[in-house]
């Protein structure tokens, strides 16, 4: 005989599925919550659409930072994370933002963890998905696209005795930090 207790199904309220959530997220993740609870509100399905591929987007970069959290220092995780909102909220979001691809994605995130970079830096994201890290110190200045496969674009800038120089470089993430030490700039990026 099967009793009632057996076929009972707890069903968690959905705010309550929400705090668990929360709970187990960063502490800006809240922000991505409250704007699909504010989805409802909006007009038009293609509101609710883009609010949903919003929150999916920062969800699924959170949980790719997540697998290498433990190698990472508590202000670099709330920086990523702070960032990721920023680049997928619905305020800024234009027709011509691009979402970071997760493959690049996962290659700024091997730089992070495996060349340490001291300073935090800016995110940005390319044209085609790519998410572009930029350091600046006044007249010296980095900007590292990171592509998949652990390919990564570098510009790099400094103010010379003779006016601005520049180079830029294409190649292995593992190799940028040779190339930022060799160019005369590391210290921007805290190396």
């Amino acid at each position: 005989m099967i009793t009632d207790s057996v076929m009972s199904i707890d069903v968690i309220p959905q705010s309550a599925a929400v705090a668990k959530l929360q709970d187990r997220l960063s502490p800006s993740v809240p922000v991505a919550m409250s704007a699909m609870d504010t989805a409802a509100s909006l007009s038009g399905d293609d509101s609710v659409e883009l609010l949903t591929k919003l929150f999916t987007e920062r969800l699924k970069l959170k949980v790719a930072v997540s697998t290498v959290s433990m190698h990472l220092a508590a202000v670099w995780r709330e920086s990523i994370f702070r960032q990721i909102d920023l680049l997928h909220s619905e305020q800024d979001w234009s027709d011509e933002s691009s979402f970071i691809k997760g493959d690049s994605f996962r290659t700024l995130l091997r730089f992070v963890v495996f060349a340490a970079p001291g300073s935090l830096p800016g995110l940005g994201v390319s044209s085609t998905g790519n998410p572009v890290a930029s350091w600046l110190a006044g007249d010296r200045k980095a900007y590292i696209e990171f592509q998949p496969k652990d390919i990564a674009n570098a510009v790099l800038a400094k103010m010379t005795e003779r006016g601005p120089e520049a180079v830029s470089w294409r190649g292995p993430v593992t190799n940028i930090r040779q190339f930022v030490h060799q160019f005369g700039i590391a210290d921007i990026l805290g190396w």
